[in-house]
């Protein structure tokens, strides 16, 4: 059983680190000093993110509104066994072979089949490939190269393209792609294209058809930021939040100027760096205001959301961005079925999702929380351009706070990083010891048939679990059934789901 495993081998390695965290509270092996001390029994948390000051602020705040006597994790070397919570802004450092199966890390290993460019292409193109109703079905990204692997395959597209629209009374300029560094995030890198000879190929980028027909909000572009948390692949198990934003660009649409980011790009990183924004009236985050008819803000519990008032204009806007919540009072005004376009969003999350799970392994410790960019048609066809590993938790306006306050609380409550014992374990693991070592003193008193040693195991694992989880509860009955998940519909209907809709 893969969890007596966890619990009863590399005892040497958890008593170091435990003796290292709780000092005198729990003895440490021979020749072992104890170096700090902590509470055996509060749940801790870990952020490895040192140059994200952002990150550690926002989840370090949402931990104690959750309550629980959440603690700091105690600095020092070793620390494998005894937090409850692992937050990483990259890719965690850490053994999961050595987790126990109650520890939570907030990144799946294997998540760039989804999270790099390239990768995304790759697993969605494995389904365009097989053709007939699932291209139908997985044609949810505009179409897109890897470059310079598909040079070729771009230039054939790229001449088509140009013949298409010559035949439709279209300039060779109409002919626009966005080109991307693979591995980059915030915008960084990306240029528009519309020639050749403008084209990198001696670096890895993805370069992808540019939607020209995008829908636009009082004349200025917009993408959705959603936020999504996967809680398990294979079996896939994933929540949308419910709030979100949509990031507008500053200058109005048109498709003529390339050179003009601030016209296509709507990264707010970028966005918010335009000092030759439109301004008055004309300025979309302007328009968003004298339009709004938004009730009170998003209840985070902070101090950020209590103190921006009920002005609807206030609760509505930020930097460069705005609600899923003002867009879809918008479109519901314009007579557009709301509900239809928000199932179809949820679609192409899921789809985007079924096709990293050929990559991603079940892995008890691990959640993520996704940022989805997705990007609506003038027929409100939703376009997934990326995905993002770990989205901006910077809060640099009233908005900011509120969804990402709400949005990180939900996503605690959700994981619900289990408490566990630390001093039972330890004497679990002490005494596991002790029997292993009479057992090798004495190996023909402890034969037994081979049903009634796995019975007795199964009864020892079910004791010591009962002690280190402090009694038997629900997450002590799935860990003893293979460690399997918990439901969609369990968590859903529970009392943690706070503003989050089960993907099925």
């Amino acid at each position: 059983m893969r969890l007596q495993q966890k619990l009863y081998e590399g005892w040497q390695s958890i008593m170091h680190d435990y003796a290292t965290v709780f000092g005198p509270k729990i003895a440490a092996p021979e020749g072992m000093v104890p170096m700090a001390a902590a509470t055996p029994w509060a749940p801790h948390y870990r952020i490895n993110s040192t140059a994200r000051k952002e990150v550690c602020e926002i989840v370090t705040q949402a931990l104690e509104r959750l309550g629980g006597g959440w603690e700091e994790h105690p600095s020092g070397l070793g620390l494998k066994t005894t937090w409850n919570l692992l937050w990483t802004w990259s890719k965690p450092r850490v053994e999961r072979q050595t987790l126990l199966a109650w520890q939570k890390v907030n990144h799946f290993q294997h998540a760039k089949a989804l999270t790099r460019k390239d990768c995304l292409k790759k697993n969605i193109g494995k389904y365009l490939a097989a053709g007939g109703r699932l291209r139908q079905a997985f044609d949810i990204i505009p179409l897109t190269f890897i470059l310079p692997k598909e040079y070729v395959a771009f230039v054939n597209a790229f001449q088509e393209r140009s013949e298409r629209l010559k035949r439709d009374g279209f300039s060779d300029g109409k002919n626009i792609w966005i080109m991307k560094p693979v591995a980059l995030s915030r915008g960084r890198g990306i240029s528009l294209v519309n020639d050749l000879s403008q084209v990198v190929y001696g670096e890895q980028v993805v370069i992808q058809e540019y939607i020209a027909n995008p829908r636009l909000l009082d004349g200025f572009k917009f993408d959705l930021r959603l936020y999504v948390l996967v809680t398990s692949f294979n079996p896939l198990e994933a929540f949308l939040y419910d709030e979100g934003f949509v990031r507008l660009c500053t200058r109005p649409y048109e498709d003529g100027d390339l050179s003009n980011i601030f016209i296509h790009l709507t990264n707010s990183s970028i966005q918010k760096d335009n000092e030759d924004a439109i301004t008055g009236s004309a300025n979309p985050i302007a328009n968003v205001k004298k339009n709004t008819g938004m009730g009170p803000g998003i209840d985070t519990g902070s101090k950020a959301g209590a103190d921006n008032g009920s002005e609807a204009a206030q609760a509505d806007t930020g930097g460069t961005k705005t609600t899923l919540a003002y867009l879809w009072r918008r479109l519901a005004a314009e007579g557009v079925d709301v509900e239809q376009v928000k199932r179809n969003i949820e679609e192409v999350v899921l789809k985007a999702l079924m096709c990293g799970e050929d990559h991603i392994p079940f892995q008890v410790n691990s959640f993520d929380l996704l940022g989805y960019d997705i990007l609506l048609d003038t027929e409100l066809r939703p376009w997934l351009i990326e995905i993002n590993s770990s989205p901006s938790m910077a809060r640099d306006n009233d908005l900011d706070y509120q969804v990402k306050d709400a949005m990180m609380l939900n996503t605690l409550r959700v994981v619900d990083p289990l408490q566990f014992d630390r001093t039972k374990l330890a004497e679990v693991i002490a005494r596991r010891q002790r029997d292993l070592e009479e057992e090798k003193r004495r190996p023909h008193a402890y034969t037994r048939h081979p049903r009634e040693a796995e019975e007795l195991a199964a009864r020892q694992l079910n004791e010591d679990l009962t002690a280190i989880l402090r009694g038997p509860n629900e997450t002590q009955t799935e860990l003893l059934e293979d460690i399997r998940p918990k439901s969609v519909k369990s968590w859903h209907k529970g009392p943690n789901a706070g503003h989050v809709k089960a993907l099925l």
